[in-house]
């Protein structure tokens, strides 16, 4: 194996991971660290089609993200949830609700990979596997700052997808600017869900 296989592979193994634990996890300032691991995995798998200094905008406008939700759940005074038996047992069915995404992913990869002729299988595997638990996400949870984390992993797999196809520096900015939008967003409204001034 050569060094570019092994840095694929690892980088899949890390968006794999961080995705089932923004799935699993209850604590926001956690699940903001792990997003923000999560957009230089992104990185990795767009720099695979897109010169690096193009590939540069997906980190930069993830961090940027990572960085206003952080913000804004610091200033909101958060609090974390107490640890309880239904909070576990939540957790569990939400880990092995990632699991089952992993697997469909696993098995669906090989025909996928006819489908999409120009993709790579890791950027193929990458970008599905953020689609899929994005979409996991967003049904799974009710409060505004872990639904617009979906968004944000969805989107991160539409990106991975994308960039294989097309090169542009237009999209890649429309891109970004895509993504902190909708960190704008999610940070206006938990903070109305913080406040109790949303109906």
């Amino acid at each position: 194996m050569n060094q570019l296989t092994i840095l694929l592979r690892s980088t899949i193994f890390v968006i794999g991971v961080t995705s089932i634990l923004l799935a699993a996890l209850n604590d926001l300032r956690l699940k903001i660290i792990i997003l923000s691991i999560q957009y230089v995995g992104v990185f990795i798998l767009v720099a695979q089609s897109w010169p690096v200094n193009l590939a540069l905008v997906k980190v930069v406008a993830g961090w940027m993200t990572c960085a206003v939700l952080g913000i804004t759940v610091k200033k909101n005074r958060y609090r974390e949830k107490r640890v309880t038996r239904e909070n576990i047992s939540g957790i569990i069915f939400r880990f092995l609700g990632t699991v089952l995404i992993v697997l469909t992913i696993i098995a669906v990869t090989p025909t996928l990979s006819k489908w999409f002729i120009a993709v790579n299988t890791e950027q193929l595997f990458g970008g599905s596997l953020l689609i899929g638990i994005g979409l996991l996400i967003i049904g799974m949870y009710s409060s505004s700052m872990d639904v617009f984390i979906g968004l944000l992993t969805l989107l991160s797999g539409f990106e991975i997808l994308y960039s294989a196809m097309e090169i542009s520096v237009l999209v890649a900015g429309l891109l970004a600017a895509i993504t902190l939008g909708i960190a704008l967003v999610g940070a206006y409204l938990y903070i109305l869900e913080a406040t109790g001034d949303a109906a």
